[in-house]
């Protein structure tokens, strides 16, 4: 398979299920494609980067007697003939058609599962996308040693014993070092334990056409740069209306800043605080009166509102202040577990909700108990909650994902670790807010934006980096998202 045709990069790609995957390889076979053509194909996208990967070291590729195992079959005949030692280890006959015309094809030697001896390099064939049931103890035994022993391993489509729709932990045996998936991504890939064991992803792409509305890998975003008429008001005015804990305010404001906002002011109560920034503005709005007169002005694009807010009464008079502004909302924090159902439908279209796990569990009870289903898994999840309410999410993590009603939710799949730490959140808040004022863009296509200059400002800072540092970065990160032409 040409070079090009393979991808390592995880953006802009679908995410599907069992019954979805099923049903767009059919389309395929459908329009002429045979099983055995498109299984060439995928076995030998993945042999391609099992080559680049390990190069000649000496391979053990475990076969199932399914269409994973056929894969494995031509994985083997690729290796083999660019001259590596390869060895198939078959859990028994192959029991379908292409597996059986893959099996006849590879010209290698191949022993049976139980009597296999380990190698450097292990490919797990066994079972991919589909399985339904729990590995038996009898392949366990025979095949997770051989996987311990190897010093690379890769699996192909999916870790056998993982469920491909949830994540979910079947009898899998070991941690992955590779998990090269075939056509499109699943869910296993980026939830539950199959998350934790796949290592390093790639894709092979397949022809096969997903359908409308599926998750999608979050893609990186094309930013325009302000116009030649452009001022601080046009590049987007954004109010942070903060709390009694001015840190989370100040946080967010930067982040706004930083993340191409024209004018940034904090709503704040008291005196400026010490650590302000000289390129935030700072207003005292202590009385309803004052904070209710300041919002009422025409050029404010986008109110933040939640970061340091507390939850007292004074916390929910100003956030019933804040959404009774006309301008686009980005709701985080404290607000999200005072928010009332009623108040969140008035201004639903044009709010963005950034929770934390601890913050949707809260937002549950915005939604009618039946639409509650704790066996979905966080991308539906997401979604579910978006149509509920009405607006855009996203539930932050190491997972983030972004959705709202009427459009394909969007998976953050390249998200730090190191983002967990005290404040990050604030900052999201903000890039989303700068987005939101700037661009002028949907909340959904805002929400999208700033998910991704944050998790690529996370990926420029040496760990552990704190939330300011995080902040500061976003402004590169932005940078990263100009065509030459606009940076200049």
């Amino acid at each position: 398979m040409p070079a090009d045709h393979l991808r390592r990069d995880l953006t802009g790609r679908a995410i599907l299920s069992v019954a979805e995957t099923q049903a767009a390889e059919q389309a395929v076979f459908d329009s002429g494609t045979s099983v055995e053509e498109l299984m060439q194909l995928a076995g030998e996208g993945a042999a391609e980067l099992i080559w680049r990967i390990g190069g000649t070291t000496p391979t053990l590729i475990l076969c199932g007697p399914g269409n994973n195992g056929g894969d494995g079959y031509v994985i083997a005949e690729y290796l083999r003939q660019k001259g590596v030692d390869v060895q198939v280890a078959a859990m028994r006959l192959p029991s379908s058609a292409a597996a059986k015309w893959a099996a006849e094809r590879y010209q290698g030697k191949t022993v049976p599962l139980d009597q296999a001896t380990s190698r450097p390099q292990a490919v797990d064939a066994l079972f991919g996308t589909g399985q339904d049931r729990d590995l038996s103890p009898e392949i366990v035994s025979a095949a997770c040693p051989l996987l311990k022993a190897a010093h690379r391993r890769i699996a192909v489509d999916l870790p056998s014993g993982i469920d491909s729709d949830s994540g979910a932990d079947r009898e899998s045996m070991v941690h992955y070092h590779h998990c090269i998936a075939l056509g499109a991504y699943k869910y296993a890939h980026f939830e539950g334990y199959g998350a934790h064991i796949c290592g390093e992803l790639s894709l092979v792409p397949l022809p096969i056409t997903p359908p409308d509305m599926v998750p999608l890998t979050l893609a990186k975003p094309a930013l325009p740069a302000p116009e030649t008429d452009s001022h601080k008001y046009r590049r987007g005015m954004v109010v942070v209306v903060g709390g009694p804990m001015t840190g989370a305010a100040i946080l967010a404001a930067q982040a706004a800043a930083s993340s191409g906002a024209g004018y940034v002011l904090i709503a704040g109560q008291g005196q400026v605080p010490g650590q302000l920034p000289a390129d935030i503005i700072w207003r005292d709005t202590r009385s309803d009166a004052s904070l209710r007169e300041l919002l009422e002005d025409p050029r404010i694009d986008t109110v933040v509102i939640g970061p340091g807010l507390g939850r007292d009464d004074n916390a929910r008079q100003r956030l019933a202040i804040a959404l009774d502004a006309d301008a686009k909302l980005m709701i985080d924090a404290d607000a999200l577990y005072i928010l009332e159902r009623e108040a969140l439908e008035n201004v639903a279209s044009r709010a963005v909700l950034t929770p934390h796990s601890g913050e949707f569990t809260a937002l549950w009870r915005l939604l009618p108990s039946d639409e509650a289903n704790d066996y979905l898994g966080k991308i539906k999840r997401t979604q579910l909650l978006a149509d509920g309410l009405g607006c855009t999410i996203v539930q932050k993590g190491p997972l983030s994902v972004i959705a709202a009603p009427d459009n394909s939710p969007n998976v953050d799949v390249l998200g730090s670790n190191w983002l967990s730490v005290a404040g990050t959140g604030d900052v999201l808040s903000g890039a989303i807010a700068a987005r939101l004022a700037t661009a002028r863009s949907t909340p959904f296509k805002a929400a999208q934006q700033g998910q991704w200059l944050h998790s690529h400002a996370a990926r420029l800072l040496q760990p552990p980096f704190t939330a300011s540092q995080l902040s500061h970065a976003l402004t590169e990160a932005v940078h990263a998202c100009l065509d030459e032409d606009s940076s200049q």
